[in-house]
């Protein structure tokens, strides 16, 4: 429920439902178009040369491993959590898709296996030298071409809010502080581990979409 209702305070007047689809559908399309861009198509022509393979890291529940298999009907969709309840839930509710047990920065499945990574609101909930482990983890096992995308909260709009709503925010987000999150620049971490066309953009007024290509 918290997954699903969290961008009712991001539109007037929506239900949460046209409120997820505002939002997750923003991500999804700028996910698709940068994807055929790189081959030098577009979205609409709707061209057979999407990616096969999908993995979701941090899928929780299997929302988001559901909503970003969109962008890409047909693509065989994986989530990976840590949580085993949580892959039970997204396991019921979305068994046309793969689930696994693992953790963030060590998955266990093979090198260079997929087209797409996506992380959807992981990074804010570890301490940074987890969130680079993941990122690592995730370049590791992106097919060269390969394209990861992260949606997450933007900590620029989270240091701009008055210092009462921001410490009501921190208090149930403890990685959300100086040092930690707030100073992960994602970014420079990819360029770091040999990302291109880095890209890091406003997704609605609160989140911020980063996609980037993994070198050939």
């Amino acid at each position: 429920a918290a997954t699903q209702s969290m961008c009712l305070g991001y539109y007037d007047g929506l239900t949460w439902q046209d409120a997820q689809e505002m939002f997750r559908g923003a991500a999804r399309e700028v996910i698709a178009e940068t994807w055929f861009a790189a081959r030098g198509m577009s979205a609409d022509e709707q061209p057979t040369e999407g990616p096969k393979t999908l993995l979701d890291i941090g899928c929780s529940g299997g929302f988001s491993t559901q909503e970003m298999a969109k962008a890409f009907p047909g693509v065989q969709a994986t989530g990976v959590d840590l949580s085993p309840y949580y892959l039970s839930v997204a396991k019921f509710l979305y068994p046309q898709h793969r689930f696994m047990h693992a953790l963030a920065e060590e998955t266990g499945l093979p090198d260079e296996s997929f087209d797409v990574v996506t992380l959807n609101f992981l990074l804010h909930e570890l301490p940074l030298d987890a969130s680079r482990a993941a990122l690592r983890e995730a370049c590791r096992l992106l097919a060269p071409g390969g394209m990861i995308a992260i949606l997450d909260v933007d900590p620029r709009r989270l240091l701009e809010l008055p210092p009462l709503r921001r410490w009501a925010f921190q208090v149930t987000e403890p990685w959300c502080k100086d040092g930690e999150y707030y100073s992960l620049d994602m970014e420079k971490e990819l360029k770091d581990l040999g990302f291109e066309a880095v890209k890091l953009m406003a997704n609605d007024p609160v989140n911020a979409l980063l996609v980037a290509r993994k070198a050939k």
